[in-house]
């Protein structure tokens, strides 16, 4: 016994050691420890338009005979004007200075404060003409700089409009209101887990210059939905199921609780991720814990049989901060520490196991601007920590043999939506990471699947650098049947290409391009679907061996 056993240990680890280089060959990434639930993460989306208050512009009626009503004008004083700038002032008031002018010029004077001071973002300040006696030539005019009085929640439950009200005090403490401070604090509102609010101002009755703010609260505890889709690839299986769920207030806290998971019906692939998000203050601040799985076993077709299977085990402790809110420009940044576990096993044997941390610093911006276009650009700074549990560097069992714990990486997601008329607009997007050392298998940048490579499996090239761009056209339009619904036609290129940093790595510097058309459909407001074709121009998709056009096709719904 003591012979037989060391003597089968050499020849598993040796159909290990083939098995394993022969199922990198062909698959690439993408079933490797970390790529698999890449498919699954979400891109940075701009920030939705919310609804802000709007505050009239006040008309001051003009006498009916101000027009004949003439005085010479030496000097304007404009008391009570703390915001408007001195230079601006006397930009404004010059031409109505040394010259005789009629009590109207007076009033469109100060309609044109007025408008400065709404163009300013001071949207409850006007300027009035207050009765007075003209003498020497000296006028003034009144700046009425307003506020906020009274803030009034309704609707919600009492923790709620506690909550909200606090988000209040920081408009109301803002003397003279702005635009800025309200957009900021209302869509913060509109942020929270299964808030939808709506506010009216209205003027004060207790108090000059005021109004009252009443924001108006709706609840949604529960949204769930359900997904079907083939675009797992031959691989993992093609189809797919996606379910998630999400309650909000499950902690009484405003916070938000969701459970999300994959599975293909043939059993090739399993993952879940549990999120609880936290909101921290009256800033809009969050505090996020992820926690997931993965678990994946390949369609086995080869002359090879292989018991191949990974496994993922991951967690993610996210700090995340609105540093600009408003309705047309956002900047939000982000601190995160991770962690994950993976391992590949090859005949029931390990193979291949990584326990990488990291530390994430990132920022996302997004603005709409004057072209009619919705942009937005993502950063992210990672370095891996030789803490906490991680693999050492040189261990035999890492994913990759020069792969290192403490990495560091630079990545990034840029994207523009434009409109070129009422139904086509065009998507352009990139992205792209560069590494400073090699990388293991869970930090390797992927081209393939969604949202670059539509053409290829998820995850088909890896590598420590890579980059990827796409195009896609889109016409909007809508048919009836039974009913009106929309769609959205388009058709895309994308192309990516991807580099290691390990001398003599296989497909270590790679490239694929791919081209389709597609149709997004809408049945309802909460049912909808897609046909795609997409075909790959130059190179065959690693598991079918060809680059025939691939047929995708989905259908989702919430509730």
């Amino acid at each position: 016994m003591s012979f037989i056993l060391p003597w089968r240990r050499v020849c598993v680890g040796t159909a290990v050691a083939i098995a394993s280089g022969l199922t990198l060959a062909q698959t690439s990434g993408v079933v490797l420890p970390g790529q698999v639930e890449r498919q699954f993460r979400m891109l940075p989306q701009p920030r939705t338009d919310g609804k802000v208050p709007e505050a009239p512009l006040p008309v001051e009626p003009v006498p009916a005979n101000a027009d004949e009503i003439r005085f010479e004008a030496r000097e304007i004083v404009v008391d009570g004007a703390t915001r408007l700038p001195e230079g601006r002032l006397q930009q404004l008031t010059a031409p109505y200075l040394s010259r005789n002018i009629s009590l109207a010029d007076l009033y469109r004077l100060a309609a044109e404060l007025t408008t400065t001071y709404r163009e300013s973002g001071h949207l409850l300040s006007q300027v009035t003409v207050p009765a007075q006696e003209i003498r020497d030539g000296v006028i003034h005019l009144r700046a009425v700089e307003g506020f906020i009085d009274q803030v009034i929640v309704e609707g919600g439950d009492a923790d709620e409009r506690d909550l909200v009200a606090r988000f209040g005090m920081k408009i109301r403490s803002e003397r003279p209101l702005t635009s800025a401070v309200l957009e900021r604090y209302m869509l913060l509102v509109n942020d929270l887990p299964g808030v939808f609010a709506y506010a009216t101002l209205s003027p004060s009755g207790d108090r000059f210059a005021a109004a009252d703010l009443r924001i108006h609260l709706t609840e949604r505890r529960l949204d769930a939905g359900l997904t079907a889709d083939n675009r797992g690839g031959r691989v993992l299986g093609n189809e797919r199921i996606i379910a998630d769920v999400a309650v909000a207030d499950l902690l009484g806290r405003r916070d938000n609780t969701s459970l999300k998971a994959v599975a293909s019906p043939g059993g090739e692939l399993a993952y879940a991720a549990l999120r609880h998000d936290q909101p921290i203050g009256a800033e809009g601040s969050r505090l996020a814990l992820t926690l997931s799985a993965t678990r994946a076993r390949p369609e086995q077709d080869g002359f090879f049989a292989l018991d191949l299977e990974t496994r993922s085990r991951a967690w993610e402790l996210a700090y995340l901060h609105p540093a600009l809110r408003s309705r047309s420009e956002n900047v939000y940044v982000r601190v995160a520490l991770d962690a994950h576990d993976g391992e590949e096993r090859v005949f029931g044997t390990r193979d291949r196991e990584d326990h990488v941390r990291s530390l994430r610093f990132g920022l996302t911006w997004d603005v709409q601007d004057a072209l009619g276009g919705t942009n937005i650009v993502d950063i992210e700074g990672s370095a891996g920590l030789r803490a906490l549990g991680a693999s050492r560097n040189g261990d035999p069992l890492l994913t990759r043999d020069d792969g290192r714990t403490d990495y560091s990486k630079l990545s990034f997601f840029a994207a523009r939506l434009q409109d070129l008329s009422a139904r086509w607009s065009l998507l352009a997007a990139a992205a792209g990471q560069h590494a400073h050392t090699a990388l293991l298998s869970s930090e390797l940048f992927a081209f393939g699947g969604e949202p670059f490579g539509r053409g290829y499996d998820p995850s088909e090239l890896v590598g420590d650098h890579g980059a990827a761009a796409k195009l896609e056209l889109r016409y909007a339009g809508h048919f009836e049947l039974g009913r009106p619904m929309t769609y959205q036609a388009y058709g895309f290129y994308d192309i990516g290409r991807v580099w290691s940093r390990m001398p003599g790595q296989d497909d270590g510097d790679a490239s694929a391009a791919s081209v389709g058309i597609g149709t997004r459909l809408v049945f309802g407001p909460s049912v909808n679907g897609f046909i795609e074709i997409a075909r790959p121009l130059t190179r065959p998709v690693a598991a079918e061996g060809d680059k025939d056009a691939r047929i995708y096709a989905g259908f989702s719904a919430r509730m």
